[in-house]
C-alpha cells in the first residue's frame, strides 16, 4: 500500500489515538505515557461488530537514520480477537516511512482461501513521534508493561465488507449491475491509456519504492481533439438548465400549467398595421419571454359583507349568553359546594341519625357515616357509635331485636353487625375495617322495640335517638333524631 497521505494531512495536529489517560510504562528508567510517543493511529478491518480495541504489544527495530525494516504488532478486542501482525511472516507486510518529524509504520494481513477470495484482512497504521525514538536501537514494549490496557479510541477504527459480492454503475438515475467486465471507450476530446508498473510514465514517482500489490493506472487525458475528435456540437454559453431545480424534458423544453383564474401567453413586440381592409403588417413576438397573467376579481360584494359580518355580530352575542349561563351554573356549583361543605361540617368524618316509629311498638334505627373529606378514610381504627334513646312524657325501656344490624358498605355488599348494650336505653355499634372513598357513605339499620312488661301510651309521646361518633376513645361527632308515637296505642 502506498503512504497513506490524506491521513497523515488530517493528524498533523496529532489525533490522539487513546482513550485517556494513557498507560504509563519505563522507557530507559524513566516512566513514559505512550500517548507522548505514539502520535495517532488507524485500524483498517473487515470485521464487522461493535468490538472496541487495544494495543497489546508491538515491537520494533531501528537502524536510524533509516526507518525500522522489520516489526510486529499485537492487537485485540473485547470480543475476543486477538491478532498478530509479524512483518517477517509471509501473510503479512510491513512498511515503514519517514515522514517530516513523524515515523510511520504499517502492517498489512491478507488471508486468501482456496477459492481465491480474501478471507481476512486487516491494516495497524501507528504514527510515532521521531524525536522520542531516534535514541532507541529497538523498542519492545506489552501490556505487561503499562499494566492498564492501552484502548483505542473508537474513530480509529474503521470496518470495511470482508469481500464485495455486488457492483453497480449510474447513468443518470438509473444503476446498472457490473458484471465481470466494464468497459470503458475513448469520446470527444478524452483519452483512455491502461498501464502498468514497468510501463514508461507509469508514476511519477518513480524512485519510491515498489509497490507491495500489483497497480495498474488507467490515465485519462482530455486533449483537444483526442478520442473520437472534437465534439462538433457545442453547446452555448449561458443556457436555462433548471427552473427552481426542475430540468427541461428531452428536447430542452419546460411545461406549464397554470389553473384556475391564470393563464400564459408569449408578448407581442409589435401590432400588426390595420389599414382598409388588408394587414399592412405582420405581428411579431418578444423572444424567449412569456407573460403570466390572473383574471381574479373580488371574491364578495360589500352587501355580501355586511351580511356576514351581522351573523357573526349575533353568532357572538349567542356566544356571551351561553358563557353567562356557564357563569351561572358554576356560581350555583359553588353555592351548592359550599353548603355541603357546611352539611358536612367542613370535609369531616361526620354520623347522621335516623328514627322512624311503627305500629306495634317498633323502632327502626339508621346510622348514616359520611366521608365529606377530599382523601379516602380507611376505618382501621376503634370506631364505635353510641345510641342512646330517651322517650317523653313516660320513659320505657328500649330494647335490640337481635339479627336485624345491617350495614351498606360502598363496594354494595351487606354486612350484618349487632349492637351491644351497655346500660339502659344505651347501645354501642363497633365498625371497624370499612373502606370510605371520598363522599361515599356508609349506612347501618336495625330494629328496637319496647321491653316486654312496659307500660305505655302513645298519645302525643315522642321518642329521641342520640348517636355519638367516637374514635379511639375521642368523640368525633353526634347527630340526634326525635319521632313522635302514633296516638291511640297502649301497651300493658
Amino acid at each position: 500500500m502506498a503512504l497513506d497521505f490524506e491521513w497523515l494531512s488530517n493528524n498533523l495536529d496529532i489525533a490522539y489515538p487513546f482513550r485517556t489517560p494513557a498507560p504509563v510504562f519505563d522507557l530507559g528508567g524513566v516512566q513514559r505515557s505512550l500517548g507522548n510517543i505514539m502520535a495517532d493511529a488507524a485500524i483498517y478491518t473487515s470485521i464487522e461488530d461493535d468490538a472496541q480495541w487495544k494495543l497489546y504489544s508491538f515491537n520494533l527495530t531501528f537502524d536510524w537514520p533509516n526507518p525500522p525494516t522489520a516489526g510486529v504488532v499485537r492487537v485485540k478486542s473485547d470480543l475476543g480477537h486477538d491478532i498478530v501482525l509479524n512483518g517477517m511472516h509471509t501473510d503479512t507486510t510491513f512498511n515503514a516511512w519517514i515522514y517530516g518529524q513523524w515515523l510511520v509504520t504499517e502492517w498489512v494481513k491478507v488471508v486468501v482461501t482456496p477459492a481465491g477470495f480474501s478471507d481476512f484482512d486487516i491494516v495497524v497504521r501507528l504514527l510515532w513521534a521521531k524525536a522520542e525514538l531516534e535514541a532507541c536501537g529497538s523498542l519492545s514494549k506489552s501490556e505487561t508493561d503499562w499494566g492498564d490496557p492501552a484502548w483505542f479510541e473508537d474513530n480509529t477504527v474503521r470496518q470495511g465488507p470482508r469481500r464485495v459480492r455486488r457492483a453497480f454503475y449510474k447513468v443518470g438515475d438509473f444503476y446498472f449491475p457490473l458484471g465481470k467486465e466494464l468497459q470503458l471507450a475513448n469520446g470527444f476530446n478524452t483519452e483512455l491509456v491502461i498501464k502498468q508498473a514497468g510501463d514508461a510514465g507509469f508514476r511519477a514517482d518513480l524512485d519510491a519504492a515498489a509497490a507491495v500489490r500489483p497497480e495498474t493506472t488507467l490515465l485519462l487525458s482530455m486533449p483537444p481533439g483526442g478520442g473520437t475528435g472534437k465534439y462538433l456540437r457545442c453547446e452555448p454559453q449561458g443556457l436555462l438548465r433548471t427552473i427552481n431545480g426542475l430540468g427541461p424534458d428531452a428536447r430542452g423544453n419546460f411545461h406549464f400549467s397554470p389553473k384556475d383564474c391564470y393563464w400564459l401567453e408569449r408578448p407581442l413586440a409589435t401590432d400588426p398595421v390595420e389599414g382598409g381592409d388588408q394587414v399592412d403588417k405582420t405581428a411579431t413576438v418578444y423572444p424567449n419571454r412569456l407573460q403570466l397573467h390572473n383574471a381574479c376579481e373580488e371574491c364578495c360584494s360589500c352587501a355580501d359583507y355586511v351580511e356576514v359580518y351581522e351573523n357573526l355580530q349575533r353568532l357572538w352575542a349567542m356566544a356571551k349568553a351561553a358563557s353567562a349561563s356557564i357563569y351561572d351554573s358554576l356560581e350555583s356549583y359553588k353555592g351548592l359546594r359550599d353548603e355541603y361543605l357546611l352539611r358536612t361540617k367542613g370535609g369531616r368524618l361526620i354520623v347522621k341519625a335516623g328514627l322512624v316509629s311503627s305500629p306495634g311498638f317498633s323502632l327502626n334505627v339508621a346510622a348514616l357515616i359520611v366521608n365529606g373529606s377530599d382523601e379516602p378514610v380507611v376505618i382501621s381504627d376503634e370506631v364505635i357509635v353510641k345510641l342512646n334513646f330517651a322517650a317523653a312524657p313516660d320513659e320505657f325501656n328500649t330494647g335490640y331485636v337481635d339479627k336485624t344490624g345491617l350495614i351498606g358498605l360502598p363496594s354494595s355488599q351487606n354486612k350484618s353487625i349487632d349492637p351491644e348494650s351497655t346500660d339502659t336505653n344505651k347501645f354501642e355499634l363497633e365498625l371497624s375495617g370499612i373502606y370510605i372513598a371520598p363522599g361515599q357513605q356508609v349506612l347501618w339499620t336495625g330494629q328496637f322495640a319496647a321491653a316486654p312488661g312496659a307500660t305505655l301510651s302513645r298519645n302525643a309521646s315522642n321518642i329521641t335517638v342520640s348517636e355519638h361518633l367516637w374514635i379511639n376513645g375521642v368523640q368525633r361527632d353526634s347527630d340526634s333524631h326525635a319521632v313522635e308515637l302514633k296516638p291511640f296505642e297502649e301497651r300493658a
